[in-house]
């Protein structure tokens, strides 16, 4: 069978954030290590990296009859390694990511809108510094009424 409307959005969230490269004019290469939903702890050499899940996923009220509309919370968390972990070096790595999800709202088609949500923003210090933040994003999208394979 064919992907959801879900899957092939989560498709085009993953190729998209693997675009964020200074090659490609963003600040950052925090595209360079891209993960969905992994399950294992991060090694020193994954760093940076950009892990996203589909935290949550509402259906949203007021939509065409016939439809289901969708709101997808999608989680996107990037850690940074020691020496890039400035403040202004985690924020570089924020706004390459709200950049990025800001290239096409409608994932190709795939969704209604791309609404951001927030970000939080972290430096730790013990043995080794590492920065991060978790950038939260929210992708409205439908299918026909429960189907969620056709729009």
């Amino acid at each position: 069978m064919a992907d959801s409307i879900r899957q092939k959005i989560l498709d085009a969230v993953d190729l998209r954030l693997k675009t964020i490269t200074k090659a490609n004019g963003y600040e950052t290469d925090i595209g360079s290590h891209v993960f969905h939903w992994k399950a294992s702890d991060f090694a020193h050499h994954d760093l940076p990296l950009v892990e996203y899940r589909d935290a949550a996923c509402s259906v949203m009220e007021g939509g065409p009859v016939g439809f289901h509309t969708f709101g997808l919370t999608v989680d996107i968390e990037l850690l940074t390694m020691a020496g890039a972990s400035t403040p202004a070096e985690v924020r570089k790595a924020v706004a390459d990511i709200h950049k990025a999800a800001g290239q096409d709202m409608q994932w190709g088609g795939l969704a209604l809108n791309t609404e951001p949500l927030g970000d939080e923003m972290k430096i730790a210090q013990a043995d080794k510094v590492i920065g991060g933040a978790l950038i939260r994003i929210k992708i409205l999208y439908r299918t026909r009424v429960f189907d969620p394979y056709n729009q």
